[in-house]
């Protein structure tokens, strides 16, 4: 590592000095790397709104090692493109899953509570993002400042492939005997994706040859499709999916030194916000056909039912039976997903070339 640092050291400003003559040209390349801390969070309705939260969700302190790339480029006839990638990798990270139901007894006393919450651990998985845009460059003149603004709208993708693990058990009224203490075999995921066009502005501030202020902004109408796997739940049979439409404000502000001829090193600050207000939760449900329906019924998201067999079930199906003829209850339940929000911070640096 020494060794390499060594020949970089010597090379860069080598290399800086034949270039120093090389005429500029609208066209530049960063690449970065940094910290990123991302929370997402989302909420399911009971049957019938009742109770208006059934389960939510939060991962939060979400830790992130960042590398990222982004390209620029200005025709002769000031069309403007853009486009950035970035990936990252988890290292730290905490969630929280909670479920509430309605106690029974009178309509009017009835209230809300938490009858389950378990607090793990999330810090595996990786996330990553993708954008590209087009638009039109705008030059201006404020004394020796020059301002450029470009219109720009584009496409994008953002994804987070979170991991749960090391379970914690910290309240369940249904058997307190397992509250204060972790639970084995943990091994569940969540993957979410948000996709959509957006319309923004960019804007350049350069103050001299050397120092360059740059921001962003983007509105996003956004798509989004969430997939989970609870690998405990052992009435869930496969994977449940969520979908909704909602929007995004994404943002960036950026400061750039021109340290030698066409090459640059700065830092980057990005902002992203993006919220789901109402979707759907799909999620298939087997129960033996000897359950109290109607009290099962109040605890998990039914809206539809069917009757299968044993033998109809997928082989992978968690529960297993000493009678393969024994008949079981599947539910295809459809709840309202609501509250969906993710936001993110990001810190960069990063280094450029002008060519």
């Amino acid at each position: 590592m020494r060794k390499w640092m060594t020949n970089l050291m010597i090379f860069l400003p080598g290399f800086c000095l034949m270039t120093m003559s090389a005429e500029s040209k609208n066209c530049k390349l960063d690449i970065g790397a940094g910290y990123r801390q991302d929370h997402l969070e989302w909420e399911i309705g009971g049957p019938a709104n009742v109770p208006k939260v059934m389960s939510k969700l939060t991962w939060k302190n979400i830790r992130i090692f960042d590398v990222e790339a982004q390209f620029r480029k200005i025709t002769c006839q000031n069309i403007y493109f853009r486009a950035n990638a970035d990936y990252g990798w988890i290292f730290d990270g905490e969630n929280r899953d909670s479920d509430f139901r309605v106690e029974e007894g009178k309509q009017s006393t009835r209230k809300t509570v938490e009858y389950s919450r378990s607090d793990n651990k999330a810090s595996k998985g990786g996330v990553y993002d993708a954008s590209a845009g087009l638009g039109y460059f705008i030059r201006m003149c404020m004394g020796s400042r020059q301002l450029r603004f470009a219109p720009i709208g584009g496409y994008s993708i953002h994804e987070q492939h979170l991991r749960l693990f090391k379970g914690f058990q910290t309240i369940d009224l249904n058997y307190p005997v397992y509250e204060g203490h972790h639970f084995p075999g943990l091994k569940s995921s969540y993957n979410a994706r948000w996709y959509g066009p957006w319309a923004g502005l960019d804007t350049y501030c350069h103050f001299n040859d050397e120092i360059t202020l740059s921001g962003t902004f983007e509105y996003h109408w956004l798509h989004f499709h969430g997939k989970g796997h609870w690998n405990l739940r052992e009435d869930i049979l496969g994977d449940f999916i969520q979908t909704g439409f909602g929007r995004g404000y994404f943002g960036t502000i950026a400061l750039d030194y021109n340290f030698c001829s066409g090459w640059y090193m700065g830092a980057l600050c990005k902002f992203n916000y993006a919220k789901i207000e109402n979707g759907r939760d799909k999620t298939v449900v087997c129960i033996p056909m000897d359950t109290n329906i109607k009290s099962y019924y109040r605890k998990s998201k039914t809206t539809k039912l069917k009757q299968s067999t044993k033998s109809q079930l997928s082989q992978e199906s968690p529960i297993d039976a000493n009678d393969h003829n024994q008949s079981f209850l599947t539910f295809d339940t459809v709840t309202k997903l609501r509250n969906v929000r993710w936001y993110s911070f990001s810190f960069i640096f990063t280094v450029g070339y002008n060519f």
